[in-house]
């Protein structure tokens, strides 16, 4: 699986060691675009709050098909992501789900 496939594709499975190492990713680069630069104060100044907006959507659509993929390996239904929407419930079910064990499947 390539790193694109990893965070946009909601196909497939992902184990827990590569679920919390993209998870780690993603928020990294959430820090890095909203917390640890001034970027945002400048587009903020200037009238493009709107541009910061993009990385964010694409760091949320991540978090949610590395969710729905290790919903799929620890044989739970993807449909759980829903409460990805939900404020504050979200954080915890993106940790939770790093600790589910991986459901064996067997081929016949």
């Amino acid at each position: 699986m390539n790193i694109v496939g990893l965070f946009v594709n909601p196909n497939g499975r992902v184990g827990r060691l590569p679920y919390a190492l993209a998870l780690g990713v993603l928020y990294t680069t959430f820090f890095v675009f909203f917390i640890a630069t001034d970027i945002q104060v400048f587009l903020l100044e200037h009238g493009l709050g709107a541009v910061r907006v993009l990385p964010l959507v694409f760091i949320g659509w991540g978090c949610v098909i590395l969710f729905i993929k290790r919903m799929r390996d620890s044989g739970r239904s993807p449909w759980i992501a829903l409460l990805l929407l939900i404020p504050g419930v979200s954080v915890i079910l993106l940790v939770f789900a790093a600790f589910l064990p991986s459901k064996v499947v067997e081929v016949s």
